[in-house]
């Protein structure tokens, strides 16, 4: 169905039901020809696009095109994710990491008989430097180590565990390409995590082959990495670079095509095992300071993958608590994160089912949204964070969010001020810069390969406050041409509004 068909349709049912006098009736249709002129585009002749725009006055929809149609999203998904943390597990809710031991402490012999654990919640923040004022000042891994020595432990007899036993082990979610997982922006969300579970690699592009890469070479030092690299110089192939390799593997590919450089190069990977790194650095923090270990960095997946006991009778040394969910989500949103996206889309479904996973939370959003009144039918969800391109929504659902985050939910302030503002800040930074629209448009982006939209709230020229859903899919132009054009077409909407 056309996106004018499907508007007369739309406007005889508004004028049938009293919904809209004559006047906003006229202003409904000067809405669908500005669609309609966005939509002709040549560089969309062969795109799915789906428009959604609601007044928040009356709580209607007065234009659509496509609106029913599911589209993927990209990251606007992780609007939908945030919105549901928040109703779901609170605004003020945080996620503690746990610092305990096992066994038995003897005290006047300085010993430690038993294991160090770190028990992980799920907090996405740890070692991020954006939250460091949540933290203590000498960080949280020189924290660690002073509270154990504080209890006058100068020999451990046991082991390092890191336990991030609270989420699944393999919970990479659905749909995510293979390329995506060993970057910076595809890491799993895992039970624990620290410094947005990133690494920075510096190589010599001449070096080649696999070799031990040196601890000055990466930040922080993942133990043990080797990287290969198969960078390549081809002449009629587009120049790229990219890292590849798998979860809790210490091998990583550095494949590319590149012009001949002398400068060393750097890449941002995701890390490989973060709650494996966490294990070793307290290990060696605690070796520095003269404090023996006998034992050796483990995870509860090591220990579990040799059927041994990962349930320990502990005590608690010291407990770390992660900054306020509204400031996760802030930050989510504004930045479009995707790791921490995804341990959100976890915690919803440990919330409700004791389960914690991307499948539960899944589950848990639908039912959400489902008894709130909105059809979940054109909603498929896969990820959290919208980098699977399995994920799918309709404009007539995201408007729909909007309106109840907007008109019904009391942590309206929290979602609200976590989107980017158009031409102010985050992932909207240079959206509608410098037009009359700068400052009035409130939206989560989403932008991959041949995928770019846009779904959140507007503050017309006139004052209306209003939300809306642009999704575009299959595109013939180049990305930022076509944030041009959806530039232009909401800041006419801004406008004759």
């Amino acid at each position: 169905m056309s996106g004018s068909t499907h508007f007369s349709e739309s406007v005889g049912e508004s004028t049938q039901n009293n919904i809209f006098n004559e006047a906003n009736i006229k202003y409904n249709l000067n809405n669908q020809l500005l669609i309609n002129q966005f939509a002709s585009s040549k560089e969309l002749e062969n795109a799915i696009i789906g428009f959604a725009l609601l007044d928040l006055t009356d709580n209607t929809i007065i234009s659509e095109y496509n609106s029913s149609t599911s589209i993927t999203p990209a990251s606007v998904q992780k609007a939908i994710t945030t919105a549901t943390a928040l109703e779901i597990l609170g605004a003020d809710t945080t996620f503690s990491t746990d610092l305990n031991y096992s066994g038995t402490l003897v005290k006047n012999q300085g010993t430690l008989k038993g294991n160090i654990v770190i028990k992980g919640g799920g907090d996405p923040c740890l070692g991020t430097s954006a939250y460091q004022s949540f933290y203590p000042k000498e960080g949280f891994m020189a924290y660690w180590v002073s509270s154990i020595i504080s209890l006058g432990i100068d020999t451990i007899e046991g082991d390092i565990i890191a336990d991030a036993s609270i989420f699944e082990e393999e919970n990479t979610p659905g749909g995510w390409a293979w390329i995506d997982i060993p970057a910076y922006y595809g890491s799993a969300p895992f039970g624990l995590c620290a410094y947005d579970n990133q690494f920075n690699l510096i190589f010599n592009p001449r070096r080649k082959g696999k070799y031990l890469v040196h601890p000055d070479s990466m930040n922080p030092v993942i133990p043990g990495l080797y990287a290969e690299n198969k960078i390549a110089s081809h002449s009629m192939e587009d120049k790229y670079l990219d890292l590849i390799g798998a979860y809790y593997s210490n091998h990583r590919i550095i494949k590319g095509n590149l012009s001949k450089t002398n400068t060393s190069l750097e890449l941002k990977g995701s890390i490989p095992d973060p709650p494996y790194l966490l294990a070793w650095q307290l290990m060696e923090n605690l070796k520095k300071k003269g404090i023996i270990v006998k034992g050796s960095a483990l995870t509860s997946r090591m220990l579990a993958s040799e059927n041994k006991k990962t349930v320990f009778e502990q005590k608690l040394i010291c407990r770390l608590n992660s900054p306020p969910l509204k400031e996760i989500v802030n930050r989510t949103n504004l930045f479009s994160i995707n790791l921490y996206a995804e341990l959100l889309m976890a915690h919803i479904g440990h919330k409700k089912s004791g389960l914690a996973s991307t499948k539960a939370g899944i589950k848990a959003t639908n039912i959400f949204w489902e008894s709130k009144g909105l059809n979940i039918q054109p909603l498929f969800i896969s990820d959290g964070s919208g980098l699977s391109r399995e994920n799918a929504v309709n404009s007539k659902f995201l408007v729909n969010m909007m309106s109840y985050m907007y008109l019904n939910s009391k942590l309206k302030e929290s979602f609200f001020t976590s989107l980017p503002i158009a031409g102010i800040s985050g992932t909207l930074r240079s959206f509608c810069n410098a037009t009359e629209a700068e400052g009035k448009i409130y939206a989560k982006s989403g932008t991959m390969t041949r995928i770019k939209c846009y779904a959140g709230y507007i503050t017309t020229r006139s004052g209306k406050n209003m939300a809306f859903s642009l999704l575009v899919n299959n595109f013939s132009c180049t990305s930022s041409a076509l944030a041009v054009k959806m530039q232009t077409f909401l800041t006419d909407i801004y406008k004759n509004n």
